[in-house]
């Protein structure tokens, strides 16, 4: 193989695994976008929160007295655990849904009771949710 042929090979490489990560980005950015619009309901209250997490907590198993739904709390919404107990936390944002309650629970499901690396949170954790708290497929 002379220079110019092992050359053609690394930018088409390159192509492939940049239009990769475009896609995969976008699909993960649109599925955001598509939680958030005005085709679902924000939620307006901690009481609502509270319904929601429980009427959602069943479909998966999950039991939501273990659960600790807190509204508007400083303005960005994960799930975390803490002993035995599980925080989740939404903010009153454009991202206040159902569909961000179940991505979150699914954390809680499948992500809490473990140490996530980087790789495993972007690469596994994250599109897994998001496809649970979007469509309801569940991996």
């Amino acid at each position: 193989m002379d220079f110019n042929e092992i050359f053609n090979y690394v930018s088409e490489g390159i192509k492939w695994v940049s239009l990769g990560g475009i896609v995969y980005s976008g699909a993960i950015i649109g599925c955001y976008i598509y939680d958030g619009t005005l085709f679902h309901k924000k939620i307006e209250s901690s009481k609502e929160l509270e319904k929601i997490v429980k009427e959602e907590a069943k479909k998966l198993g999950l039991d939501s007295t273990k659960i600790d739904a807190r509204y508007n709390y400083e303005n960005k919404y994960f799930a975390q655990k803490n002993g035995d107990r599980y925080y989740l936390h939404l903010a009153n944002s454009w991202e206040a849904t159902r569909n961000t309650v179940k991505h979150e629970l699914y954390h809680i499901l499948k992500d809490c009771n473990r140490k996530n690396t980087f790789f495993y949170e972007k690469f596994i954790a994250e599109p897994r949710a998001i496809l649970y708290g979007t469509f309801g497929i569940k991996i």
